[in-house]
């Protein structure tokens, strides 16, 4: 059976609303220490994955003071995209067995600052350095066949400094099985990291099932902060 449909709630435009809806609908996958660091860090250079226990010095160390957060926090290169239909995606199972995702990067909550660019269907890194890479997608279905379907995405980093795309993060679920109910189906698939990235890296998400993609606002999405 797949989990419960989880949506997020439309908030302003603003980078912090944007931020605060990522947190929430990826708590159940990134551990929380790990979010707050990646929200309030102030500086330091941790080691990967981050695990921090609350309350220990170096939490506080990291959490730091509020004075002139704000304005540090304004200055992060940041995007948030919106899953889109593309006309050429076919609306059946016949349709490419993997596909790249295509995303709004101007309307509604989506956005890029602070030099991040989106370019064919990739965000661009401008500069060096630890970002949090987050990544939901959803999918639904009408029906379940005789056998269970197996859904994938994942995020690949490129670079000219190497030949072949990179997996950064996967994710995996099976719906349909024996017990499932007659009608429709819902999940997503969510995954955040922080990572080290280079300038000019390229980040791109593709998915299994591409007839499947639930683009109803606030399920499928893809973003990036420097931390």
């Amino acid at each position: 059976m797949p989990r419960s449909e989880r949506g997020v709630e439309g908030g302003s435009s603003s980078l912090a609303a944007v931020l605060c809806t990522v947190l929430l609908t990826l708590a159940l996958s990134v551990p929380t220490t790990a979010l707050l660091v990646i929200y309030f860090r102030c500086g330091g250079q941790p080691s990967l994955p981050v695990q921090i226990p609350p309350n220990s010095s170096t939490m506080r160390e990291y959490l730091g003071s509020d004075e002139g957060r704000e304005v540090r926090d304004s200055e992060k290169p940041a995007a948030h995209l919106i899953g889109i239909y593309h006309h050429s995606l076919k609306d059946g199972p016949s349709a490419d067995s993997h596909r790249t995702l295509e995303w709004e990067s101007v309307r509604g909550l989506a956005f890029t600052k602070d030099s991040v660019r989106y370019l064919g269907h990739s965000l661009v890194i401008p500069t060096r350095g630890l970002y949090y890479v987050y990544c939901q997608v959803g999918f639904r279905g009408s029906e379940c066949k005789d056998k269970p379907v197996t859904l994938y995405n994942w995020v690949f980093r490129k670079h000219d400094s190497y030949p072949q795309p990179l997996l950064l993060l996967s994710g995996t679920e099976t719906v349909c099985g024996r017990n499932h109910n007659r009608g429709t189906w819902y999940t997503t698939l969510g995954q955040g990291a922080v990572v080290e990235l280079e300038r000019d890296h390229h980040l791109f998400v593709n998915v299994s099932n591409p007839h499947l993609v639930d683009y109803v606002d606030g399920k499928t999405f893809f973003g990036v902060i420097k931390i």
